[in-house]
């Protein structure tokens, strides 16, 4: 499963997509400031630190998922029961993903302003305030747990994809490997944020965020069409 060159694919265009929408709107003004943050030439390489440090936790939180699904599924061998799994999974996707599209008036986003994101945000300001270029990895470990709507859609598809898998061992891999290239998706206009300390029209960023929840809510129909022929 986590050789999966679709199911990989699909998480990196979501992340592609959702970071140059959602993620612009949300997380843009920190990579405007990390690239901000110091000379000019070392805009890239402090913005790169950061990025690898988000992805880091992202695939970490990823593995967990992953590992994790495979485990609850271990509890029960019946098809019901992971018919279920399939069906519920691909449901709460597809809720997630509309949710988070901000096609709904008066719902800019899910999550797109949590109460635990103020105590991240100001222990990476922490970090950020020492202005030296080996603090932007740490604060990007940091800044990967802020809550986001996005993000924990992508870790649902995570669990369930782990559920498919032989062993705990192989849904670790296989949540790690998509949270992995799903943050490597974000982190690309992030980077490009940070480089040029701009952003995006409003416009363009609302389509590639309906775009990317659009995308993952067609894997949640795809999991719910493969729970029903199981």
């Amino acid at each position: 499963m986590w050789t999966n060159p679709e199911l990989l694919a699909s998480f990196f265009l979501t992340g592609l997509l959702g970071g140059a929408g959602h993620c612009t709107a949300m997380c843009g003004p920190i990579a405007a400031v990390v690239g901000l943050r110091g000379e000019k030439k070392g805009a890239l390489a402090r913005s790169l630190l950061y990025s690898a440090g988000r992805v880091t936790t992202y695939a970490f939180l990823g593995g967990v998922m992953g590992a994790s699904g495979n485990l609850a599924l271990l509890s029960s061998k019946a098809v019901w029961f992971q018919k279920g799994v399939m069906v519920g999974t691909g449901v709460l996707m597809c809720l997630l993903a509309l949710l988070q599209s901000g096609l709904f008036p008066g719902n800019p986003g899910l999550f797109s302003s949590t109460p635990g994101g103020g105590v991240i945000e100001k222990a990476a300001g922490k970090l950020f305030s020492s202005g030296e270029a080996g603090v932007f990895f740490p604060a990007g470990l940091v800044l990967g747990f802020l809550p986001c709507g996005l993000l924990y859609t992508a870790l649902v598809g995570a669990a369930r994809a782990g559920a498919a898998t032989p062993s705990w061992g192989a849904g670790l891999l296989t949540g790690g490997a998509l949270l992995l290239v799903f943050g490597t998706g974000t982190a690309l206009p992030l980077t490009l944020i940070s480089l040029s300390a701009g952003h995006l029209p409003l416009r363009g960023k609302k389509v590639f965020q309906v775009l990317a929840s659009l995308l993952f809510f067609a894997v949640g129909v795809s999991f719910i069409v493969k729970g029903v022929k199981f």
